[in-house]
């Protein structure tokens, strides 16, 4: 994807197909709206690559997988808006 300075690990898609979430080895995640395909928010602050990103079905919480010295980090947070 245009945006990530790195190769993209994963993209989740929102269930009613507007939103993506893109992770990245540049330790971003990526906040896209596919209607309009503008970057809404770029997440920064992660100290390893981010391996997986997943939308929670009804689209208010990310996960995120890391694996940081071959060990399995999980993490999440909620947002009531993109």
């Amino acid at each position: 994807m245009v945006g990530h300075k790195g190769s993209v690990y994963s993209l989740a898609i929102s269930l009613d197909g507007k939103y993506s979430l893109s992770s990245s080895e540049d330790k971003t995640l990526k906040l896209w709206n596919l209607v309009t395909g503008e970057e809404i928010r770029t997440f920064v602050g992660h100290s390893d690559d981010i391996t997986i990103a997943a939308i929670s079905p009804d689209g208010q919480c990310a996960s995120v997988i890391l694996i940081m010295r071959n060990q399995l980090v999980l993490g999440g947070s909620s947002s009531s808006s993109p």
